[in-house]
């Protein structure tokens, strides 16, 4: 019976502590952008009262990068907002972190929209760490 116990603690303890933090990668349907582009990608994560970090990042594979990344976020998911950008420089890769803690009302949707300038060639990604306290 204590056995019994001792293991149904310790899977409790392992779900909740898997559970703590969700990291999740995208990226756009099209692998790369090429010259005057643009794209989005759309969270499938929630913040659901958690903290939030987020990472717009655009890696250049040829050319000359220029253009901006919005970052947005949504009640309902459906009307997106634009809550802040990151300029992007002809740099071999661009990237912001955004923090958006659980105390600032924090979305439960976000997006990344890229729009691009110039005769390029390059990856758009999106990473979110949602992180429970």
């Amino acid at each position: 019976m204590l056995m019994a116990f001792f293991v149904m603690l310790m899977a409790t303890t392992v779900s909740t502590s898997a559970n703590a933090q969700t990291v999740m990668a995208k990226k756009p349907t099209t692998d790369t952008l090429v010259d005057t582009d643009n794209a989005t990608i759309t969270s499938d994560i929630i913040a659901d009262g958690a903290s939030i970090l987020v990472q717009v990042s655009a890696k250049r594979i040829s050319g000359t990068l220029a253009g901006k990344v919005y970052l947005k976020q949504s009640a309902n998911g459906v009307d997106y907002i634009t809550i802040d950008s990151l300029t992007l420089s002809n740099a071999a890769r661009d990237s912001k972190i955004f923090t958006i803690s659980k105390t600032s009302a924090p979305a439960l949707y976000y997006q990344a929209y890229y729009t691009s300038t110039g005769t390029v060639r390059y990856l758009p990604e999106l990473y979110i760490l949602r992180r429970r306290e």
